[in-house]
């Protein structure tokens, strides 16, 4: 999954929750907008859970 992401331009984020968090910047002339992931791993390293979300960070 981590490879997936790099190739699709995610970046890792700061989170301030036990989750994973990568973050791709999709920002336009008009709008500040992010995908983000968030997920869980076990122990073993298997993902437990994981969700997405686009945010809207502003416009003009």
């Amino acid at each position: 999954m981590i490879t997936t992401l790099h190739d699709q331009d995610f970046k890792w984020a700061r989170n301030q929750r036990s989750a994973r968090k990568a973050v791709r910047d999709e920002s336009n002339l008009d709008c500040n907008v992010e995908a983000q992931i968030f997920w869980n791993a076990d122990k073993n390293g298997m993902i437990v859970t994981i969700f997405g979300r686009y945010e809207n960070l502003g416009c003009l």
